[in-house]
């Protein structure tokens, strides 16, 4: 039963997280605004309190408090909790009040949660946005997360591939385990066994990914020996280790590609949950929220905002590069302005539909970072072996993997410049 438009208003109005719960049987009747921008667009009502906290069991039995058991007959209480997340643990002060009728009797208990530094860790990430595709993509991100079987993200490179992996993963039963992801490209032949499973480097990415998800970023790169591994743990529930024996694997097995592949079993094992990321460029309404969501998490958070003309800026443009390539811009041109409000000077962007010279053309980036963009756009789009793909830059295969690896690592990091141990070890 829905709750009363009066309260549902009123619980809007609380700056931070909170949620209405039954206490009849501990679901949930409401939430807030701000509890779904920091906990995921999806439908919390009806869930357990617990499993709207993105945990696989309740809380007495994950080691924590639980305020409604502890409150007996006290009106308001206050414990402490975590939030698991798969870049942190949030430490949070969780208050529950009861909601009283006229007679006194509890019609809900009001759960507010307030960070302990302050300081939320969105579980969206960027899975913001407004238009009729990315509502269809956040369905599909719900359902698969309520479900335990493997599944595969489709898409461009940029379009935030692994970002949606992780909102899957941390709205579902397994969001308190591990959220462990594997390059493709470094599943070879030769390197699949000891990286999957273990051996004298120490323990193997299923060992390591046990109770959560392992998630293969680029299988459609990784081999053929690599995929046989990965399916004969889908089909067993068993994952080979050291010599010749096998140990459980409780993982769940997520992916990403360009497209589904053909050619090896496995393909068919994603076939029932494929879920397709639209380019930027298909839904350039989402774009002025985007920017606002990437302009506002720059550190220092919250210090800049972005102009109306900057927004219109950015909706002229076609976005090869896709989401990447938008918070790429953006923290460029943070570090052009410094401070305050960024505008359409600092987007260097040709005009939509401009011929792309390659990647992150019209944008003037520092050499290494301009670098790391060609090698991983060169990656990313050669369609013929890697062997081939190593000898026309001119280093080995090997080199091609660790380097791919190091380039993703350093764009994906705050700054996107690499640091001194980083360069020393490339020389």
């Amino acid at each position: 039963m829905p709750v009363a438009a009066e309260i549902a208003s009123m619980l809007d109005a609380l700056d931070a997280p909170a949620m209405l719960i039954r206490p009849e049987d501990m679901t949930v009747a409401a939430v807030n605004e701000a509890f779904v921008q920091a906990y995921g667009r999806f439908s919390f009502e009806g869930k357990l309190c617990w499993e709207a906290l993105h945990r696989a069991r309740a809380c007495p039995e994950s080691g924590l408090a639980c305020p409604l058991r502890r409150a007996g007959g006290v009106r308001t209480f206050t414990v402490q909790q975590k939030i698991f997340g798969s870049a942190r643990v949030t430490e949070l002060a969780v208050s529950s009040r009861a909601v009283l009728t006229a007679d006194g009797r509890v019609l809900y208990w009001l759960e507010t949660l307030r960070s302990r530094s302050d300081e939320f860790e969105p579980f969206r990430r960027g899975t913001v946005g407004v238009s009729a595709a990315h509502r269809r993509l956040m369905q599909a991100l719900e359902e698969a997360a309520s479900d335990d079987g493997p599944y595969l993200i489709t898409g461009e490179p940029g379009v935030g591939k692994e970002l949606y992996a992780r909102t899957v993963h941390e709205n579902s039963a397994r969001a308190s385990g591990p959220f462990v992801v594997a390059c493709g490209l470094q599943l070879t032949s030769k390197a699949a066994r000891g990286i999957l499973c273990g051996g004298r480097e120490g323990p193997g990415l299923f060992e390591r990914a046990q109770s959560g998800t392992l998630f293969i970023d680029g299988i459609d790169a990784a081999s053929p020996a690599a995929l046989d591994i990965l399916l004969s743990v889908l089909e067993t529930g068993m994952a080979p280790c050291k010599g010749s024996r096998e140990q459980p694997a409780s993982v769940r097995i997520a992916a990403s590609a360009r497209a589904p592949g053909e050619g090896h079993p496995i393909w068919a094992a994603f076939l029932n949950r494929i879920i397709h990321v639209p380019a930027l460029r298909e839904r350039l309404e989402d774009v002025p929220v985007l920017a606002k969501f990437f302009v506002e998490g720059i550190a220092p958070v919250k210090s800049r905002s972005i102009t109306q003309e900057a927004v219109d800026s950015l909706m002229q443009y076609d976005w090869p590069g896709n989401m990447r390539e938008l918070r790429e811009v953006l923290i460029n041109a943070a570090k052009a302005v410094h401070a305050g409000a960024i505008t359409s000077a600092a987007l260097p962007l040709p005009q939509r539909g401009a011929a792309q010279s390659g990647p992150g053309a019209g944008a003037i980036v520092p050499l290494d970072e301009a670098i790391d963009r060609y090698f991983i756009w060169a990656v990313e789009h050669f369609h013929g072996p890697r062997s081939e793909l190593a000898e026309k830059l001119g280093i080995s295969e090997r080199t091609l993997y660790r380097l791919y690896a190091k380039s993703r690592k350093r764009l994906a990091a705050p700054s996107g410049k690499p640091d001194a141990k980083e360069k020393k070890d490339e020389r």
